[in-house]
């Protein structure tokens, strides 16, 4: 409301109220430089975690891990990728189907 005496900006941010799997701290929602959204650990980047796939509340069947949802696709994957290798199809009721 300064402006043009103060310049300072601050990235709205919107929380998902899932915890980081790095750090426990919130997930928010952001918007990166062309207008898409991403998703980031709110200490981030002291904790480093940022995807683009939208996490999920819900955990991994097989290991229990944090189960993500691929941008602009039906594919829910675990994000112990190596480990685990765990994907299913994730259909409007949020169920996944394997």
């Amino acid at each position: 409301e300064n402006f043009p005496k103060c310049k300072f900006t601050k990235h709205i941010t919107k929380d998902t109220g899932i915890p980081c799997p790095l750090c426990g701290s919130k997930i928010v929602t952001k918007r990166g430089r062309n207008n898409s959204f991403f998703y980031s650990c709110e200490k981030y980047p002291e904790c480093g975690f940022s995807s683009w796939d939208q996490p999920l509340e819900q955990k991994c069947p097989k290991c229990g891990g944090m189960l993500f949802r691929k941008k602009g696709k039906n594919i829910v994957y675990c994000i112990n990728k190596e480990s685990c290798g765990y994907s299913a199809e994730y259909d409007a009721t949020g169920e996944e189907n394997e």
